[in-house]
């Protein structure tokens, strides 16, 4: 561990210690050389017992460095420089101004976050390992875990510290490094695959609705601990940490698609929450109907036509005047009302017999 005091490539000015890892050291530090600009240091660890175990811890600080610099992702850490100085190892990377989900729970004294939230962070974390999955080859991130999980100032998601990362190419065998609790059965054996990364993904959203640690080698169910998670998020929690790849989710889509199939939005009989969530399709039918249509009939369907004048109709007439609640029949004679009236036939005859019917007077 080097001195807080230090400068390195005569451009990186240490101001503190920001953790330690079983990798290395990580340091906060200024860019002298672009304004001193916040940065971060990761220095690897020498404290190695066997020289075949330090070859090996640089090989992935090598590996890191340059999976790093390929990687092109808005969730990911990005890396700037990298280089040795006396005898040490050093890796430059973009300072996150925030803190780990670890801490925040912490701080929090364990209370569970909110479902939805959860949610939200574990689609963001699903388009991450979909973007290092579709990599050729794949790269397995194998410590998704609450401390490797950063939340900016700003509320950005970004994950940190791809020491252990590392690609699945043929013939190559995997190195045993584990997170108890968050690991999967796999990977104790060195064999971590695509189903490994979601395994961990499964482990931290428990901690995150329980605001506990996950039993090791165990499939947990968040809502053994905290009543208040879904049933339908403890079946998703619970594939994703089934000890068996093969009944895991098949791909972090696959999990994204999970995790979206439930409708954690406002309820759709909202008209607002509706219309909110719509608006795109509501403009876009109002643009289509001015093409096709025009102004004018839609401004005309709000007018109101006057109403013509009333005139009443000669009496005797059979035709019925304009808004003239009555009207008159020749063959009963006089003029009755046009709604609500009632005729009373007292001789059948009258009906069929025009002689038989009343004179007119």
């Amino acid at each position: 561990m080097m001195s807080t005091q230090g400068t390195l490539q005569n451009r990186y000015r240490i101001e503190s210690v920001l953790g330690q890892g079983g990798m290395g050291t990580v340091y906060l530090a200024k860019d002298i050389r672009l304004d001193e600009r916040l940065c971060v240091v990761k220095e690897l660890r020498d404290d190695f017992y066997r020289d075949e175990d330090k070859q090996r811890a640089l090989s992935f600080f090598d590996r890191e460095a340059r999976m790093l610099a390929r990687l092109k992702h808005g969730s990911i850490v990005q890396v700037s420089d990298y280089f040795s100085e006396q005898g040490k190892y050093f890796l430059v990377m973009e300072y996150v101004e925030g803190e780990n989900l670890h801490s925040i729970m912490q701080k929090r004294e364990g209370e569970a976050f909110d479902e939805k939230q959860v949610v939200s962070w574990a689609i963001e974390i699903c388009d991450v390992l979909s973007y290092l999955h579709a990599q050729d080859p794949p790269v397995i991130y194998r410590d998704l875990k609450p401390s490797n999980i950063m939340i900016s100032s700003g509320g950005q998601l970004k994950l940190v510290d791809f020491g252990i990362a590392r690609k699945i190419e043929a013939d190559d065998e995997n190195t045993r490094v584990v997170s108890a609790g968050y690991s999967p059965p796999e990977q104790y054996w060195g064999a971590a695959n695509i189903q490994s990364d979601l395994y961990a993904l499964g482990a931290t959203m428990f901690f995150l609705l329980t605001g506990k640690d996950p039993e090791p080698l165990k499939i947990n169910s968040p809502c053994e601990h905290n009543s208040e998670v879904s049933e339908y998020l403890d079946s998703v929690v619970q594939k994703c940490m089934a000890q068996e790849t093969a009944q895991r989710y098949s791909s972090a889509r696959e999990l994204r698609e999970a995790l979206l199939y439930d409708d954690y939005e406002e309820e759709p009989d909202n008209p607002k929450g509706w219309f909110t969530r719509n608006v795109a399709a509501v403009i876009f039918i109002v643009a289509v109907a001015l093409v096709f249509i025009g102004w004018e009939p839609i401004v005309n369907s709000f007018k109101s036509d006057p109403k013509p004048a009333k005139v009443n109709a000669p009496l005797g007439s059979s035709e019925k005047a304009v808004d003239d609640p009555t009207y008159s029949d020749p063959l009963l004679g006089g003029v009755a009302p046009q709604k609500g009236f009632a005729l009373q036939v007292t001789d059948e005859a009258s009906l069929t017999d025009l002689e038989a019917r009343p004179k007119q007077k």
